[in-house]
């Protein structure tokens, strides 16, 4: 009997794919590229990196034991599958190296640097980098995600950035919207198609205000604007930029709440009056005037609605410096006499 390593029933010398890979033999040829003994056309992993030569050469392998297809296979009198839907194609050469896939060694991608968490100015630009090793060449695709890591975006050269099919990635054009981003990078062995993707670890970029560009961030600079007075002194120049008194004389509203105006009425539930004065509405409230002292001044008083939605006061100040710390106080009291109980 003539030799049939395929067990095909097509003998090698009529064969022309001896191991029913999808792959010519006059492709593969008679070499033994991993040096195992066993020349190419025979060897179900020429090149000896633990991935099939039917899959790194792009053909279907269904049932990963290294034939084309599923197994049994069935061949035509010249030994070629004829039971899958592919193969006999020019195998893939994806890393574009000369070199088919299946006779180029490869290997998984290993991160041997992760990339590092950075914390800058809005001035200038930042990278981000990883350091990634295979026995194939590396294809990298940067992401970032601007809501705390729940979506990812492939990032594309652009203005702000460059670098995001390398390892490094550029950042320029910082702005403070982008502070939190957070980024991550995809490490891919395209001529070795049995390993999955690579992930990074991912890392955050914190982006803070140096006001004078000396690279000391606002929040630890004694001088912000480098002009040799402390900050601390500087600041103890700011004065109020915003009192609210409510002014003084009769009964009066505000814009500033969205609670319904009583007048001098009754300050029901979801209602609002400023006076100088409270009154003992539905005997049980306290009665004072105005905690300044001043018998004119007067006060925001308020009777809390049940349902949320509405807000004794809002409104916006305008003036305030950015990163310099202001405090904010009011004064507050409950005017409930006692907690009432209906008893019948």
């Amino acid at each position: 009997m003539l030799p049939d390593n395929d067990k095909d029933c097509i003998s090698d010398i009529d064969d022309l794919d001896d191991d029913n890979d999808g792959i010519l033999d006059t492709v593969e040829d008679s070499l033994d590229n991993d040096s195992d003994g066993i020349p190419n056309y025979f060897d179900l992993d020429s090149d000896g990196d633990g991935c099939f030569d039917v899959i790194e050469a792009g053909f279907l392998d269904n049932d990963s034991d290294g034939y084309l297809g599923n197994s049994p296979v069935t061949v035509d009198t010249l030994g070629k599958v004829i039971s899958s839907s592919d193969g006999y194609e020019a195998p893939g050469d994806l890393d574009n190296n000369s070199i088919y896939d299946f006779l180029d060694y490869g290997s998984e991608p290993i991160i041997i640097i992760q990339p590092l968490s950075k914390m800058t100015s809005n001035v200038g630009e930042v990278y981000f980098f990883v350091s990634a090793t295979s026995d194939s060449k590396l294809n990298y695709q940067w992401e970032v995600s601007t809501d705390f890591g729940d979506t990812w975006v492939y990032i594309n050269n652009d203005t702000i950035y460059n670098g995001a099919n390398n390892d490094t990635l550029k950042i320029n054009n910082l702005s403070f919207d982008m502070d939190s981003y957070r980024y991550r990078v995809i490490i891919s062995t395209p001529s070795y198609l049995c390993a999955e993707d690579l992930i990074s670890n991912w890392v955050f970029l914190m982006v803070r205000p140096d006001n004078d560009r000396d690279g000391i961030f606002d929040d630890m600079d004694v001088d912000d604007d480098n002009d040799g007075i402390y900050d601390s002194i500087e600041l103890s120049c700011e004065s109020n930029r915003f009192i609210e008194d409510f002014g003084q004389g009769d009964y009066t509203s505000t814009p500033y709440t969205n609670y319904d105006y009583a007048a001098e009425g009754v300050v029901s539930d979801g209602s609002y009056t400023i006076a100088s004065n409270t009154t003992n509405w539905f005997n049980n409230w306290l009665e004072f005037s105005d905690h300044t002292g001043n018998p004119n001044g007067r006060m925001f008083i308020c009777n809390a609605q049940y349902d949320p939605g509405k807000y004794f006061y809002k409104r916006r100040i305008d003036g305030l410096n950015l990163n310099v710390p202001y405090e904010v106080s009011f004064w507050l009291k409950d005017i409930i006499r006692m907690y009432h109980v209906n008893t019948g």
